[in-house]
């Protein structure tokens, strides 16, 4: 790993970051900082303040620095359901973009001059590529990039599509969390392929830990996420209205994710009288979904796309069967009805039928549940810390990339 008698510093730039230890917000960033710590790498995160927050802080062992960018009143951009989503809902917010790049981008440089880290280590193009790019400009530190999937598409479009080569030239190594994103950057042709690699975030040891014992499932199908119209909420919701008559009579479809589509979700519950097998649960803490996923059997999704789709490993890292659709990203992980069940996008009457195929013969469920935990070991933290140490020693030494 990284010599001991080298930095060890890495400043982690991100835009989502729980604002304390039982946030419900995704912490996918706070367990990769953990995680690398674990392997004698010191982590600084570096993220926004927002209303009733300090502007250091440490969580979990992880020192964070947040930076403000508005008044309290005006700090909405990130958090809740993520920039975008904070965006179309309030288009206003929009006009505090270019103060959170340049805030980020002064605490990110002050930082760097400070602690002297080796590594800036940015999360999302936007924003973080962009003030991470303006705050190490004639600084003696190494810029990598991880890009996970709702950024790939943002490259493609508008201004992006034009800028591209610029905002990723000042990274010496451009991570994905899937091959397919690996692919499609590579066709882009707006960053060399050897400086593209494949580098997946990784799965809590708290999924892992919850099959040590027999225990007694509910047959409770789950649906993980941000509940925006691109994950295609509804979708599930149809399926498990379609397919409830044919599954056990105490089946219960169960959401864990805010966003604006909760509103159609609680409209079609009222419409067809679903209140009594179909919760809306908001977002919960690692434990609480630990918990739920333990006692649950199926976790299923809907979504157009996914860079890697986190969600559903950690699922799967706890016996539950994934029915997914096809999106490519789904292939580095699931071999349909060996691990989980793969159908085409949008088509909810497949999902229907898969629904009720899984929970309607314990013997599938039973084999899809242990291949599935088989499949989520590739996915620890540990293994994935690994990877991104070797990334982080060749960025520094200029050495040759290790296998892992």
């Amino acid at each position: 790993m990284i010599n001991k008698n080298e930095a060890r510093r890495v400043i982690i730039a991100t835009s989502t970051f729980p604002r304390h230890k039982n946030d419900v917000v995704p912490r996918f960033i706070l367990d990769y900082a953990k995680a690398i710590k674990n392997i004698g790498i010191i982590p600084l995160v570096v993220a926004p303040h927002c209303k009733g927050l300090s502007l250091y802080d440490n969580i979990e062992g992880i020192d964070v620095y947040r930076f403000r960018y508005a008044p309290d009143f005006l700090e909405k951009l990130s958090y809740g359901a993520g920039i975008i989503s904070n965006i179309k809902r309030n288009p206003f917010i929009s006009l505090t973009i270019p103060f959170f790049i340049i805030s980020q981008a002064l605490k990110i440089r002050a930082l760097v001059k400070k602690t002297k880290p080796s590594i800036v280590h940015a999360h999302w193009v936007l924003p973080q590529a962009i003030s991470t790019s303006i705050a190490t400009i004639g600084l003696n530190v190494d810029n990598i990039l991880t890009m996970h999937g709702s950024d790939l598409d943002l490259v493609k479009k508008g201004i992006f599509r034009q800028i591209r080569r610029w905002l990723l030239k000042p990274f010496k190594y451009v991570t994905v969390v899937s091959s397919p994103m690996q692919t499609e950057l590579e066709k882009l042709a707006c960053v060399l392929p050897s400086r593209i690699l494949v580098a997946p975030m990784g799965i809590p040891d708290i999924f892992f830990s919850q099959h040590s014992a027999p225990i007694k499932r509910n047959n409770n199908i789950l649906c993980v996420g941000r509940l925006v119209k691109q994950k295609n909420p509804i979708h599930v919701l149809i399926a498990f209205h379609q397919a409830k008559a044919q599954l056990p009579a105490d089946t219960k479809l169960i959401f864990l994710g805010e966003g604006p589509e909760k509103t159609i979700l609680q409209r079609y519950i009222d419409k067809y009288s679903l209140a009594n097998f179909v919760e809306l649960r908001g977002y919960r803490s690692h434990s609480q979904l630990a918990e739920l996923y333990r006692t649950s059997k199926v976790i299923a999704h809907a979504a157009d796309n996914e860079g890697l789709g986190l969600a559903i490993l950690e699922a799967m890292a706890s016996g539950l069967a994934p029915i997914v659709p096809d999106f490519p990203a789904s292939k580095d992980y699931i071999s349909n009805n060996v691990n989980g069940f793969v159908y085409p996008k949008g088509n909810i009457e497949e999902l229907s039928m898969l629904l009720i195929k899984v929970l309607s013969c314990d013997n599938t469920l039973h084999e899809l549940s242990e291949n599935a935990r088989t499949t989520a070991n590739l996915y620890s933290w540990s293994s994935c810390a690994r990877k991104y140490a070797s990334i982080y020693d060749a960025s520094s030494s200029k050495d040759r990339l290790n296998e892992y």
